[in-house]
C-alpha cells in the first residue's frame, strides 16, 4: 500500500511539473550544491508567490518524495488544498520544532519558508513570521542538521500574491546554494539572543544567492 501511495504521488507531482513547464520557464543554478546522499536536511527559502512550493520541487525533483513541508494552520485548513497537502506530505505549524527534528532524524528533507507568507501579505501575519523564523533557528540549532539555503526570483512575478494569473512572460530563476550548517546546541531552552541571531544568519545566507 505505501509503495502504491508514493507511486499516486510520484505520478501527481510528474504530471505537475510537466504542466508548469509547459506554462512558465524556471532556470535553476547551483544544482551540484544539492548532497547526493539522503541524509536529513533542512531547506530554507525566501517566499513570494504560491509558485514557490512548485518551484522548490522543480529545483530538488529527485528529492521531491523525501520532503517534508512546514505550513501554517491557516493554509492547512483550506479545503481545496487538501489534495496538495496529501501529495506534498507537510509539518503543520504547532510543535514544529519537534516534528521537524523527527523527520530530520528521519533522514527526511524538511522545507521552510523562514519569513512565511508576511512579506507579500502586507505584514498582517507580523507575529507568526518572527514564531516561524525563531522556530526555523531552533530546527537549525537542535539537529545540527545540513541547510541548504534557496534563492527564488521572478515567482511573484509569474504569479502576484493578489492574483491566481499566471504571467508566463516572465522567468523564474532559482539559485541553490552551498550547504552550510550550525554547531549543535544540546539545550531544553534555547537562549533567544543565539536565536535571533542564528535567524540573521539564515536570512542572510538566503539573500545573499540574490544576485
Amino acid at each position: 500500500m505505501h509503495i502504491l501511495t508514493d507511486c499516486i504521488r510520484k505520478c501527481i507531482i510528474t504530471l505537475t511539473r510537466i504542466i508548469l513547464k509547459l506554462q512558465f520557464k524556471i532556470e535553476v543554478s547551483g544544482e551540484e550544491n544539492i548532497p547526493l546522499q539522503a541524509s536529513g536536511t533542512l531547506i530554507i527559502a525566501n517566499h513570494s508567490s504560491y509558485l514557490d512550493v512548485f518551484v522548490i520541487g522543480r529545483a530538488f525533483s529527485q528529492n521531491v518524495l523525501n520532503m517534508r513541508w512546514v505550513i501554517s494552520k491557516t493554509n492547512y485548513n483550506i479545503w481545496s488544498l487538501k489534495w496538495f497537502y496529501w501529495v506534498y506530505r507537510v509539518i503543520v505549524v504547532n510543535g514544529t520544532v519537534e516534528k521537524a527534528r523527527k523527520a530530520i532524524k528521519e533522514n527526511k528533507w524538511v522545507v521552510i519558508f523562514p519569513e512565511g507568507a508576511a512579506r507579500w501579505c502586507g505584514n498582517k501575519n507580523n507575529i507568526e513570521s518572527n514564531r516561524k523564523s525563531r522556530g526555523t533557528a531552533a530546527i537549525a540549532l537542535s539537529t545540527g542538521a545540513s541547510i541548504i539555503p534557496v534563492y527564488i526570483k521572478g515567482a511573484d512575478q509569474v504569479l502576484p500574491p493578489d492574483s491566481f494569473t499566471l504571467k508566463p512572460q516572465f522567468t523564474i530563476n532559482v539559485t541553490i546554494g552551498k550547504p552550510f550548517s550550525f554547531t549543535p546546541v544540546n539545550q531544553e531552552k534555547i537562549e533567544e539572543s543565539l536565536l535571533d541571531k542564528t535567524t540573521q544568519e539564515i536570512f542572510g545566507r538566503i539573500n545573499a544567492l540574490n544576485t
